[in-house]
């Protein structure tokens, strides 16, 4: 289904993204994302220990999963 906004069809369910990777019930995307969060926390585990950064820059936040990872460690 598309909306109409100022003379541009748009989907109406999710911009940016072709699925909500985070809180999808399809098993083969949550396998996918999880294994990507648990590679992130593994990397950032082992960068932070040896030297932490004193900023990171993300490129191309999306929904703010990583930023939100970034800003609590």
């Amino acid at each position: 289904m598309l909306a109409k906004h100022a003379d541009v069809e748009t989907p109406d369910v999710v911009i940016g993204n072709y699925c909500h990777k985070y809180t999808s019930r399809n098993p083969a995307i949550r396998w996918l994302t999880n294994r990507f969060l648990r590679q992130l926390d593994a990397t950032l585990d082992a960068v932070g220990a040896a030297d932490p950064p004193d900023s990171v820059l993300e490129v191309g936040c999306g929904e703010g999963e990583i930023t939100g990872r970034l800003h609590e460690r």
